[in-house]
């Protein structure tokens, strides 16, 4: 999954990206579930080629997350009780059945994409990818390598699709840095659909995004890591073995680094008085190296990938919608909560009400148009 790898897939967000639009088009008050869609369905192209098993992911997914959260089981909270029979402690029955349908899905889809070599239509995945060159992935089995794989497709829904959500919730609150967000995309595209080779142009976008796991963080605790070795630090003593948490909102509300920290400002990243401005502006700013994708061996192998769903993404609503705080009948903003957000491990904004409109009939129809072409050669982007 390095950068050289990634780029073989570099295809898939823009492929989605199309029936995204189209979606939205659609129903844009459904954006959550099609934001969760857009981002399960590159993941389950990127293991094994076709997205055919998207909804199953994003429901797994969905409950993963639940269940590895100290927000969410009991037996979470309470370790003695994982001690206790399935009869006692339902949710470890649950998690048990939850995780054999994971397996099995999992399994299924690697023969599946070994009968599609033989066949000759096997698509570009991860799992291709291993069946080739097996002895360089290192995985003592298929079973080992299938999980791996298929774990991959789990964390990486929810891994874009939070800051995504971060992101429409920033554009509806901050009317100005939209605009200003509009107009570099405009003169950038004209009138055609973002690509990944837009991305040295687009430097506000690409500070935007940055900015939103800053204002935001995806994952504001960061997973613990254990020492490796008696520590201390600013005075306190850290044990060996004792659980650390790299908490990415304090990170990220550091005053020295980030002045006026709860405030949204994408300014901080492209202007010069700032201390996280970093040049030049075709390569910065980035999320790659971003603390929030973790540190050292455990950093997430995925970044280049994950900026470019977000980059396609986000450049492409930008320039087909217009996202405005919604009217009640009495004409007055309807209230958008910013520090709403779901308890789970990935953290991203619970749904709220605003419009999201097209620029137009000539975009709405480009927009149908490039989904149809593509529905043409690929068939399952109408799942």
């Amino acid at each position: 999954m390095t950068e050289a790898h990634n780029a073989r897939y570099f295809d898939y967000p823009v492929l989605e990206c199309k029936r995204l639009l189209a979606k939205l088009l659609e129903d844009p008050d459904d954006y959550v579930t099609l934001i969760d869609r857009y981002t399960g369905r590159i993941t389950c192209r990127l293991a094994w080629g076709d997205a055919e098993q998207a909804i199953f992911i994003r429901e797994n997914a969905a409950l993963f997350l639940h269940d590895i959260s100290p927000a969410g089981p009991t037996v979470n909270a309470l370790e003695p009780l994982r001690f206790l029979p399935e009869w006692l402690v339902t949710d470890k029955k649950n998690e048990r059945l939850r995780n054999k349908a994971e397996g099995e899905l999992f399994l299924s889809q690697l023969k599946k994409v070994k009968r599609r070599m033989v066949e000759g239509t096997a698509g570009p995945s991860y799992a291709r990818a291993y069946l080739e060159r097996k002895e360089a992935w290192g995985f003592k089995d298929d079973e080992e390598a299938a999980f791996a794989i298929g774990m991959g497709s789990n964390v990486g829904l929810h891994t874009i699709s939070s800051p995504l959500n971060i992101f429409i919730l920033a554009m509806v609150l901050h009317q100005d840095w939209q605009a200003a967000l509009r107009k570099e995309i405009d003169d950038v595209l004209g009138n055609r659909m973002i690509q990944p080779s837009d991305s040295p142009r687009l430097p506000l976008l690409r500070a935007c995004i940055l900015e939103c796991i800053r204002w935001r963080p995806p994952v504001p605790l960061n997973p613990p890591r254990p020492a490796m070795k008696d520590d201390e630090y600013n005075g306190y003593h850290i044990p060996k073995g004792a659980y650390v948490h790299a908490i990415e909102w304090a990170i990220t509300r550091d005053p020295k680094r980030y002045p006026d920290p709860d405030t949204f400002n994408p300014d901080r990243w492209i202007n010069p008085a700032y201390p996280t401005f970093k040049g030049p502006l075709t390569e910065y700013p980035t999320i790659i190296g971003h603390h929030q994708f973790s540190y050292g061996k455990r950093a997430c192998l995925g970044q280049h990938l994950g900026q470019a769903e977000l980059l396609i993404a986000c450049g492409a609503i930008i320039w087909a919608f217009t996202l405005e705080r919604r009217r009640d009948v009495n004409g007055g903003l309807v209230h958008v909560p910013d520090y709403d957000f779901a308890t789970l491990p990935f953290n991203k904004p619970f749904p709220f009400h605003f419009d999201m409109k097209v620029r137009g009939s000539e975009k709405a129809n480009m927009i149908v148009s490039q989904w149809r072409e593509s529905e043409e050669g690929m068939p399952d982007l109408q799942i």
